[in-house]
């Protein structure tokens, strides 16, 4: 199974809590999914840039 999926975290937070959090949502993940891939993307809230499918959506939208 692969888990894949962005989270919004405060901006102004260090870099070792963000890694703090995302270490801490993966250990729950693993105790219900202890076979999964798990890939957690942190993202600034409010200051990532469009990627994804925002990124894939608003670039079709250009070329329409």
């Amino acid at each position: 199974m692969h888990i894949q999926f962005h989270v919004d975290l405060d901006p102004e937070i260090s870099l070792k809590k963000a890694h703090s959090i995302v270490v801490a949502v993966e250990k729950k993940l693993l105790e219900a999914y202890p076979a999964a891939d798990i890939l957690i993307h942190p993202d600034p809230k409010g200051a990532a840039e469009a990627h994804g499918l925002a990124y894939f959506s608003s670039e079709k939208k250009k070329q329409d």
